[in-house]
């Protein structure tokens, strides 16, 4: 369930498959072997780390630069924040992943029974660098309503998010 929540429609895949290097001539061929599901967990858990590290960045940032009212200099700088922190956190997981130490299976491969290094399928890291970005834009949105309803209820001049709270609920919409 934890997998779900933090990696969407992408958790770790169990028992991934991995192309086996080829033999040495005379020998028969191994297909198929699998990647280390401890490695790719940790590649993983990594990006969701972070996305996390990101979305909170972001939010800080983009509240924090103001102690103005909610107003639509601000609404445009919140709707360009959420996407620049999709984009940003699409970004990080694909690097993390694309640069992760994946490896074999110890054994699953006959030809190379030693845990040798694999990048992970460029199929996977797409699927989770878009699960990625979706999860950067839910979070920049609940985020934000939490802490203007937690931290937004302190009175203090340079609170950005006592000025701007209420955002993004109800006023979606910039106004002109």
């Amino acid at each position: 369930m934890w997998n779900y929540l933090v990696h969407l429609w992408a958790p770790p895949p169990a028992s991934l498959p991995l192309n086996c290097p080829p033999p040495p001539d005379g020998q028969v061929p191994d297909p198929q072997g699998f990647y280390d599901w401890m490695t790719v967990n940790a590649a993983f858990n990594s990006a969701a780390t972070a996305s996390a590290a990101i979305v909170i960045a972001a939010v800080v940032i983009c509240y924090g630069l103001t102690s103005s009212t909610l107003g639509p200099r601000f609404v445009r700088r919140w709707w360009i924040t959420l996407g620049l922190t999709a984009l940003t956190t699409f970004g990080a997981v694909w690097l993390i992943l694309q640069r992760s130490a994946t490896t074999a299976l110890a054994g699953s491969c006959e030809t190379s029974p030693d845990a040798f290094a694999a990048a992970l399928p460029f199929g996977i890291i797409l699927t989770r660098s878009l699960a990625g970005m979706l999860w950067a834009v839910l979070a920049t949105i609940l985020l934000s309503l939490v802490l203007t309803a937690t931290i937004g209820r302190i009175t203090h001049v340079r609170n950005g998010f006592f000025h701007n709270r209420g955002w993004p609920w109800p006023r979606i919409l910039p106004s002109r």
